[in-house]
């Protein structure tokens, strides 16, 4: 989908968006403060939520940055799971 016109990946709420800036681009994760602290990952932004990376070109998408994704997204499947036992009155653990 999009996002402010950008394409973005949603799962219930934006997870990723990609942005292109002239000769490079910016991966942004609407939650990479919580990707970054589970992954030890080093992000740019200061914000208390959105974090990105800067890619060069498509060879600088590796595992890292794969694993970033998929980090994001199991995040958000989290975020959503504890959401939803909330709403449901169902009892909820801290992890």
């Amino acid at each position: 989908g999009l996002a402010f016109g950008r394409p973005t990946w949603f799962l219930h709420d934006r997870v990723v968006s990609l942005v292109a800036l002239g000769d490079r681009c910016k991966l942004y994760f609407w939650q990479g403060a919580a990707v970054e602290q589970r992954l030890g990952a080093r992000m740019s932004g200061g914000g208390s939520e959105i974090r990105y990376v800067t890619l060069e070109s498509i060879f600088d998408v590796d595992e890292r940055i794969k694993c970033m994704i998929h980090e994001a997204f199991q995040f958000q499947i989290e975020t959503i799971s504890v959401a939803d036992r909330i709403a449901n009155r169902k009892a909820v653990l801290p992890a």
